[in-house]
């Protein structure tokens, strides 16, 4: 008996059909790859307003500060006591794991700039919003929790910035955290400025908060909240740019909140996760949390006292 093999065609036209649904389902494998991971980060994000709301409750409502190195004697760094709020909050959580988000490549490692005693990359931030509109009074403090007064500059000058629980008019509707990855902000660095070499890390220096255009006057790196129609006044220096619907990270709408989509899908495809200071988390487009600052100021998320 003859055997009869598969001839040349018939060959590739078994290759040319194992291509097409290749091209068609590894697309679909990536996308649910990516949405299981934006799951984990929704669950980190909540379990980390959990802590803060438990760290609260404990201290008669008031949030801790996001930034404060007069708890160790005025140092920034290496502090054995608590100065950033990751640190506050951390005893509340257990698991230093949800401090990373897994869409985060830089999340849990160590800056080799820097070495160990600057701590972890972290993913994560909370709202620190010092309101850059109004200059002329120092920036008051209208975020949940800030830096101790720095100077003449910025907030109360001289007393921690950090709010109470009761001052919030609008729980559902204020940001109390929200992601902040490490990679993006080593990406922004100025690669000509010493800066480059700050992150978003869990024992040195002020970027694990979102704190406004005016923070940065500091050389501390990307905090501009969103704004959706792009009217916030910037004070970017020392940094370089202009805010526009396509500007690279932090000078687009979403500002120095982190996305997981890229800006070549569009600003409004771009999600990221946030926590509400009553407790509830959900992932949303940045630019929504602040539509118009200067012309809706009622809906900013990051004013707590608005």
């Amino acid at each position: 008996m003859k055997l009869r093999g598969f001839t040349l065609i018939e060959l590739l036209v078994v290759i040319a059909i194992i291509a097409i649904l290749a091209a068609i389902l590894f697309p679909v494998f990536a996308q649910a790859k990516m949405a299981a991971k934006k799951t984990v980060e929704l669950s980190n994000v909540k379990q980390m307003s959990l802590g803060i709301i438990m760290y609260e409750n404990d201290y008669d409502d008031n949030y801790s500060t996001a930034f404060n190195p007069a708890n160790n004697g005025g140092s920034w760094a290496g502090s054995p006591n608590p100065i950033l709020w990751c640190q506050f909050v951390q005893p509340y959580t257990k698991n230093i794991n949800i401090f990373y988000g897994p869409t985060d490549s830089l999340g849990g490692v160590i800056n080799s700039n820097l070495g160990t005693w600057a701590g972890t990359g972290l993913s994560l931030a909370v709202n620190g919003w010092y309101d850059e509109l109004d200059w002329n009074n120092g920036c008051p403090f209208h975020g949940l929790m800030g830096m101790t007064g720095q100077g003449g500059w910025l907030g109360t000058k001289g007393a921690p910035d950090q709010a109470n629980e009761s001052q919030v008019t609008q729980p559902a509707a204020t940001v109390l955290l929200t992601e902040k990855h490490e990679q993006d902000i080593q990406a922004a660095q100025d690669p000509g400025s010493w800066i480059k070499y700050d992150g978003n890390l869990s024992n040195y220096w002020p970027l694990g908060f979102i704190g406004g255009g005016q923070v940065e006057q500091g050389g501390w790196g990307p905090h501009l909240i969103p704004d959706g129609n792009l009217l916030d006044p910037g004070f970017i220096q020392p940094w370089t740019g202009t805010r526009t619907p396509t500007a690279a990270y932090p000078f687009g709408p979403n500002g120095s909140v982190s996305t997981t989509a890229p800006s070549t899908a569009g600003q409004n495809n771009q999600t990221a996760c946030f926590a509400f200071v009553d407790g509830h988390a959900k992932a949303m487009n940045p630019a929504a949390t602040d539509p118009d600052m200067v012309g809706q100021p009622q809906n900013n998320m990051w004013d707590a006292l608005r």
